[in-house]
């Protein structure tokens, strides 16, 4: 069997005034020395909520400096992205403590100081918490606890660990993660991903989180699309209802796919071609309900048609280089499987220097339903590529698109949350509607 494989072309990143730079690899350097693509939305004096125990203040005023002065590798938020951290700016949350307690009642503590100063002191425009580190799947903790609760009343916060502050060396690379983080939730752009011709124009990545009970059975469907330019710039996020059947989650679902197009189509003038990004098989039932949210939002001949792409990581491919000791190939490696089957690499070995440890499987992409005529598959991996650099939560991140990595993000953390106030709170924010705070 002779399968065709090709090397895709390196994404470019621009930074601001659309200054060029070729790869990956670039994001930190064109950051740092060109600037962000467009901070117009973020505010240069932003209102800072410092979330910790009493027992963690040296911490606290640790990652202050770090973020404030910066260190040898980052020269501090606003030398890179022009947002000021002054003591002005800073409030700090009434005094609690955890020592002592379970995980369980030190993630009741966290929010009931987070509640406590919110009502005194008014709101925020980020919030800081210092916690330690907890696996995602361990619920509750002070991780997520804090980051519901302060999502419910539309903050978006950055979790920093001790753990990191506890390790100088890594905390010397993190703190520019840190801050670019930072950055995106109070509404900025740091890099642009041009985009190359033929892959559609608004993608919109769907996933659904599934809370199920002793016996394994489902008991509530929470669904969420986000919603993206070709250039990898977050447009919203869109969190329906939890419902309890299969049935109300497609409602669900109808309703935020059309809420998405409504918001991302704006005024457009020319025909846009709508690409959708799906971790599972995509139904008869879903793609029904697709297409009546096109029809709801009456686009017209704004829609130019629509692509649905199963992305997923779960399978059984591996992908070597036999010309290559490390038997690692380079990024953006595409292998055709057959006319609606592509594997992606999105980080294989550096072009330069030595492998730090083995790459990640390849994507696996299904052309799952089109409504186009002659679809362009390899033009459609070809923004895969392209969408895997435009991960704004860390300067190297690129082992998957921000369409299925970022669902993720949200996954866990509305598995979290047990109510459904973090649900309402996103539908009634534009904060939190219009900014990737999940990440």
């Amino acid at each position: 069997m002779r399968l065709i494989a090709r090397y895709l072309q390196p994404p470019i990143c621009e930074f601001k005034d659309r200054k060029e730079r070729r790869g990956g690899d670039e994001r930190y350097r064109g950051l740092r020395i060109d600037g962000p693509y467009d901070g117009g939305r973020v505010p240069p004096d932003p209102k800072i909520l410092f979330v910790f125990p009493n027992e963690f203040r040296s911490y606290a005023n640790q990652i202050y400096h770090e973020l404030r002065t910066g260190n040898n590798q980052f020269p501090g938020m606003a030398a890179m992205f022009g947002v000021n951290m002054t003591p002005e700016q800073v409030a700090r949350t009434a005094k609690f403590t955890v020592k002592g307690m379970s995980r369980g009642g030190a993630a009741k503590a966290y929010s009931r100081a987070i509640e406590e100063s919110l009502k005194m002191d008014g709101s925020a425009d980020i919030a800081l918490v210092l916690c330690e580190k907890t696996l995602y799947q361990e619920i509750p903790s002070p991780y997520y606890a804090s980051k519901t609760t302060l999502a419910a009343h539309g903050i978006p916060s950055q979790i920093v660990t001790v753990d990191l502050l506890n390790n100088p060396n890594q905390l010397t690379w993190a703190a520019a993660n840190i801050g670019l983080q930072i950055f995106v939730k109070l509404g900025g752009q740091p890099w642009f991903v041009k985009p190359s011709p033929g892959g559609g124009d608004i993608i919109v990545g769907i996933g659904r989180s599934e809370r199920r009970n002793g016996r394994g059975d489902i008991t509530r469907y929470v669904g969420y699309t986000t919603a993206y330019t070709s250039g990898g710039v977050f447009r919203s996020v869109e969190v329906f209802t939890p419902h309890e059947s299969f049935q109300d989650y497609l409602d669900g679902f109808q309703a935020s796919v059309a809420q998405a197009l409504r918001r991302t189509l704006g005024d457009a003038t020319q025909p846009l071609r709508l690409v959708l990004h799906v971790p599972k098989k995509f139904s008869r039932k879903e793609r029904e309900r697709l297409e009546a949210a096109l029809r709801e939002v009456e686009v017209g001949e704004r829609i130019a048609g629509y692509v649905v792409l199963r992305v997923n990581d779960e399978h059984p491919f591996h992908l070597f280089d036999l010309s290559h000791k490390s038997m690692a190939p380079l990024s953006g490696l595409s292998v055709e499987l057959d006319s609606k089957n592509r594997l992606l690499l999105l980080e294989g070995r550096p072009t330069a220097g030595n492998m730090r440890r083995s790459p990640p499987a390849p994507l696996w992409v299904t052309l799952q339903a089109s409504s186009i005529t002659d679809t362009n598959l390899d033009a459609l991996v070809q923004q895969i590529y392209e969408l895997s650099v435009a991960n704004w939560r860390g300067f190297n991140a690129k082992a998957r698109p921000i369409t299925t990595y970022y669902s993720k993000l949200i996954a866990n953390i509305l598995s979290a949350s047990e109510g459904n106030e973090i649900v309402e709170a996103i539908s009634s924010s534009n904060t939190l509607r219009d900014v990737p705070w999940f990440i």
